[in-house]
């Protein structure tokens, strides 16, 4: 049995590690800025530009939190479909549905 609060970190790892990788993949594309391939296809177009690290900071934290939210709701909905089975129906298929 895993005591509630080793859970919890065990969440909150997964969050930090997902807007790590949001936020570190943004700085990496941020450093070509201007430049398709950089240093052989640049970006000549009137509207390039690559945004403030604060700007992407936000959009990443936005996006991993609706990530997170999805995840939740697609538990949470999951769970409540176990409670409502019925009782012989879970012990039915765990007997290989006969």
């Amino acid at each position: 049995q895993i005591a509630p609060r080793a859970q919890y970190v065990l969440v909150l790892l997964a969050v930090t590690f997902t807007w790590l990788m949001g936020l570190m993949g943004f700085a990496r594309s941020a450093i070509r800025q201007h430049w398709h391939v950089y240093g052989v296809m640049r970006d000549t177009s009137p509207v390039a530009f690559t945004p403030a690290l604060g700007y992407a900071a936000n959009v990443v934290s936005a996006v991993t939190a609706v990530f997170f939210l999805l995840l939740i709701f697609i538990f949470w909905l999951t769970a409540l479909g176990e409670a409502k089975a019925p009782v012989g129906a879970t012990a039915r298929a765990a007997a290989g549905g006969r």
